[in-house]
C-alpha cells in the first residue's frame, strides 16, 4: 500500500469529469488510497457507486461548502500525511505514483518562470496592485505553479499560515476581496512563496501535467494506454468547461476513461447513454453552439 494518498477536489458540477478521473487512476494503480474532497456548494451529489466500485473514500471535513477553497482543507485538517492533491478535471496517462514515490522534498509541483511576469501573475494568481496594498511582504520566489496538482507533506502547513488570508466558514471568502485569483491557486502560490523565501520548505519541480489543449494531448494515441505504455503524465482540462466532454479538447481521452468507468458498473452501457443524454439536454444551448461551430469549421476552409 502506498504511503501517499490521492486527494481529489470535486463538486456536483464536475462530477461527470470525476468519473473519468477516478477510472484513470484505477486503470494505472489499483492500490493507492484515493479520497474525495467533496464540496457541496453547488448541490449534493451521490458518489456511493464510485466509492464502492473504485475503492475510494470521502474525506471528513469541518466545512462542507467551500467552493474552490475546499482544496485548502488538507493544508489545515490533515497535519501529518503525504498527499497528492489534484482536480477532478484530470486523467492519468500513467502511474503518477512512480514519479512521486522517491521525492524527499516537502512539496513537488510543476513550476515555471513566465516571460511576462506581471501579465501572468495578474491573469492567474494575483491582482498585483491589491497584493501590494494588503500583503507588502510578498516576494516573487522565481517561479509560479498551477495548483491543479501538487504533492506535499501536510505537516509543513498550519492553519496559522492562512491568517489574514481567508475567513474559515461555510461559503468562505478571502479576507480581502479581489487579491487572490483562481480561488485556491493564488492563495497557495502566496503561502508557498512565503515559506520558500524564508527557507522553511524544500521544493522539487517536476513535470507531471500537460494541458488538454496541447497537440500532445489532442493527438495522444489510445493504443499506448491500452498497451500500458503511456507517458507518465496527467492531462488537465484547464479553464471553464461546458458540461459536454465530447466537445472538450482531447475528448478521446476523457471518453476512453469514461467508458472504463461504466464498463465496471452494473448496466453500464445503459447508464453511460443516460448520463450523456441528460447532460446534452441540460446544456442543450452549448451543445447546439458547439455543433454549429464544428460544422462551420468542417466546411469553411481556414485562411492561410
Amino acid at each position: 500500500m502506498s504511503e501517499i494518498k490521492v486527494y481529489i477536489g470535486c463538486c456536483k458540477k464536475d462530477f461527470y469529469l470525476l468519473r473519468s478521473c477516478i477510472a484513470s487512476i484505477r486503470y494505472w494503480n489499483k492500490q493507492v488510497p484515493v479520497y474525495l474532497l467533496k464540496d457541496f456548494s453547488k448541490g449534493d451529489f451521490d458518489t456511493v457507486e464510485l466509492e464502492t466500485i473504485f475503492n475510494a473514500a470521502v474525506v471528513e471535513t469541518k466545512y462542507k461548502k467551500l467552493g474552490g477553497y475546499m482544496k485548502l482543507q488538507p493544508y489545515i485538517e490533515h497535519p501529518d500525511e503525504q498527499i497528492f492533491l489534484q482536480d477532478a478535471d484530470m486523467v492519468w496517462l500513467g502511474d503518477i505514483m512512480l514519479l512521486l514515490k522517491n521525492i524527499a522534498t516537502d512539496i513537488a509541483v510543476q513550476t515555471y518562470t513566465p516571460e511576462d511576469l506581471d501579465t501572468e501573475l495578474n491573469r492567474w494568481y494575483f491582482n498585483t496592485s491589491r497584493l501590494k496594498a494588503y500583503y507588502q511582504s510578498y516576494k516573487y520566489p522565481g517561479f509560479v505553479f498551477n495548483c491543479g496538482s501538487i504533492f506535499m507533506k501536510t505537516n509543513i502547513f498550519q492553519e496559522s499560515n492562512f491568517k489574514d488570508i481567508i475567513v474559515w466558514q461555510e461559503f468562505t471568502r478571502p479576507t480581502h476581496d479581489k487579491v487572490f485569483l483562481c480561488e485556491d491557486q493564488g492563495i497557495i502560490n502566496y503561502v508557498v512563496a512565503r515559506k520558500y523565501n524564508s527557507k522553511l520548505i524544500t521544493i522539487t519541480s517536476i513535470e507531471f501535467q500537460i494541458p488538454s489543449e496541447t497537440d500532445e494531448a489532442k493527438r495522444y494515441n489510445l493504443e499506448k494506454i491500452k498497451k500500458y505504455d503511456a507517458r507518465t503524465v496527467i492531462v488537465h482540462w484547464l479553464g471553464t468547461k461546458n458540461g459536454l466532454n465530447g466537445f472538450c479538447a482531447a475528448s478521446h481521452l476523457l471518453r476512453f476513461y469514461e467508458r472504463q468507468y461504466y464498463n465496471q458498473v452494473n448496466n453500464g452501457k445503459i447508464k453511460i447513454l443516460i448520463d450523456r443524454l441528460s447532460r446534452t439536454i441540460r446544456y442543450f444551448d452549448k451543445f447546439m453552439y458547439e455543433s454549429v461551430k464544428k460544422i462551420y469549421y468542417a466546411f469553411i476552409p481556414s485562411k492561410k
